[in-house]
């Protein structure tokens, strides 16, 4: 087994993602980012929708602002993994900000996600 095979097995297997056709999802948003954008506490209480198969995503409510960070360097961190329907999601995202020498600067949260219901069909 290659290490691919071993992340999808970890996820749920390749064959279980072929089988999925939408997650749903309700999830938390926060983090110092929405406030500068003008949408503070529009995407506290929000869903996903996201159509596995056609790559497609639709977010309620949507910013109205295209690029929300502006390109500006970020470190990702997903953690709390949990299986829902056969497979593996994280449940909490945080975002930080890079410093100019590629840092994560820990004590800026700039956007944060938890999600509470992931729904699969």
């Amino acid at each position: 087994m290659n290490l691919l095979d071993e992340v999808l097995a970890a996820y749920g297997g390749a064959d279980r993602w072929r089988q999925i056709d939408t997650i749903a999802i309700h999830q938390t948003v926060g983090g110092v980012l929405w406030p500068l954008k003008g949408v503070g506490g529009i995407l506290d209480d929000s869903t996903m929708q996201i159509r596995v198969q056609d790559q497609q995503a639709w977010h309620r409510p949507l910013p109205t602002s295209g690029d929300i960070a502006g390109g500006s360097p970020a470190a990702h961190y997903m953690d709390h993994h949990r299986e829902f329907d056969g497979i593996v999601l994280p449940v909490t995202r945080v975002v930080h900000p890079r410093d100019d020498d590629g840092t994560p600067i820990r004590g800026i949260v700039t956007v944060s996600v938890d999600i509470d219901d992931v729904r699969i069909s």
